[in-house]
């Protein structure tokens, strides 16, 4: 079998980037990582900005950029990190009981959009609290 490709549509490059939802502007980080491959950081920062819409302003958001050779670009929008989810809803406790635990799957579950079942979602959420050293009481 021959696979035959347009060579214009293979990524070139493939850039993850953590911003604040609603608040990228043009600034060293996004310029040196993007302009870099030919990005026009304008472009970006207006799309970025109008794709995390759904977020709370401020909310750090991860997205991987497709930049393809003939210098545009796609955005990936991967959702905020579950371990800063977790930080912002727990503020500075270490033990949680399972009726918090099970606020915490309603409130991160409004923000993720997942592509795991439920039983693989609290996996992920429990060995989060368990690499921070957080205890679960039942």
């Amino acid at each position: 079998m021959i696979l035959v490709f347009k060579l214009q549509s293979l990524p070139k490059v493939c850039v993850r980037l953590t911003l604040p939802a609603q608040e990228a502007v043009p600034g060293q980080a996004i310029s040196v990582a993007l302009g870099q491959f030919g990005v026009k950081t304008n472009d970006f920062i207006k799309q970025f900005n109008d794709l995390t819409l759904v977020y709370p302003k401020g909310l750090h958001v991860s997205v991987i950029v497709l930049v393809l050779r003939d210098g545009s670009f796609k955005i990936e929008n991967k959702g905020p990190c579950l371990l800063y989810l977790l930080k912002c809803f727990l503020n500075d406790q270490n033990e949680i009981n399972i009726k918090s635990f099970l606020v915490i799957l309603e409130f991160i579950s409004k923000f993720k959009f997942l592509s795991m079942d439920k039983i693989s979602f609290c996996r992920s959420i429990l060995g989060c609290l368990k690499s921070r050293n957080f205890i679960l009481i039942f």
